[in-house]
């Protein structure tokens, strides 16, 4: 890309961002969960909770608050109209991004009991 980088991409960008790790974390959590199931319970059970909520709270919870000052940031400094479809759009997959991975690991803890 040439030129500046709007901070309408910064927001679209991170957002992603945010969406893709909190999956790349819940894909993880399966795979220990998997691993657990191999092993009998007799390795990686210490890791099921432990990982995905410190990935969560460390890596996840803070690209979406990024991701959303970004956003409303960029809204209020924009003229056009068309800033309530960009805000939806950021704000739906921040939202996505941050139950994803609560959800696997739920799921993940209710099918393990």
């Amino acid at each position: 890309m040439t030129g500046p980088v709007k901070e309408k991409e910064h927001a679209w960008d991170i957002a992603r961002f945010a969406l893709i790790a909190a999956g790349v974390f819940g894909v993880i959590n399966v795979l220990l969960l998997v691993h657990y199931e191999v092993t009998n319970g007799k390795h990686g059970d210490g890791f099921m909770l432990i990982l995905p909520v410190f990935s969560w709270f460390f890596l996840v919870v803070p690209i979406c608050l990024l991701a959303s000052v970004f956003t409303v940031v960029n809204f209020f400094k924009k003229k056009e109209p068309t800033g309530w479809k960009q805000l939806v759009r950021n704000f739906s997959i921040i939202a996505f991004a941050l139950i994803v991975q609560p959800a696997l690991v739920f799921y993940t803890i209710t099918n393990h009991v």
